[in-house]
């Protein structure tokens, strides 16, 4: 159960980017990142994966569980424009946000290259891509029909493992 409260909140703190902050208007994470945090995060998804039924977002699953069959890999993508609209809403007045994007993504990309020896946007990592296009509930309706075997191969998330 802690893990999945961690998975949550840090989550929750990575997207909004809000580390230690209660309030939706915040200033940028920093995040710790070395060969010991990796192998720490590595243990925690594995272990929530042995549990089952749980939700990873991010931190790699995608390659720490390639070879689980019973795992869905999903990226969920947005066009600029929506991310700069739906982030600007989130952080610091007068914050340069398609910078900030721009830097988050390169973090990401470096993080699995670094870790991992991978692109984190390399379609074979993945079961799925999809854009949100900003509704949130229809994709997560798509994502759900994808995995439910009713569609076509080629449903993606931004590096989840999703296990049922």
């Amino acid at each position: 159960m802690w893990m999945r409260r961690w998975f949550a909140t840090t989550t929750s703190m990575w997207t909004h980017g809000c580390a230690g902050s209660t309030s939706r208007r915040c200033a940028r994470p920093h995040w710790r990142r070395d060969s010991n945090s990796v192998k720490v995060t590595r243990k925690i998804v594995e272990q929530a994966y042995a549990e089952g039924d749980c939700v990873i977002v991010g931190r790699g699953a995608q390659c720490i569980l390639q070879h689980k069959p019973d795992v869905y890999h999903v990226f969920v993508y947005a066009p600029l424009r929506e991310r700069i609209v739906r982030l600007r809403t989130r952080l610091e007045p007068g914050a340069n946000v398609e910078q900030r994007i721009r830097t988050v993504d390169a973090e990401r990309a470096k993080y699995m290259q670094e870790y991992f020896g991978k692109s984190w946007c390399n379609h074979h990592l993945y079961d799925l891509m999809i854009s949100s296009h900003g509704d949130e509930t229809r994709t997560a309706h798509a994502i759900h029909y994808a995995m439910s075997g009713q569609a076509g191969t080629g449903v993606r998330d931004q590096g989840s493992g999703v296990r049922g």
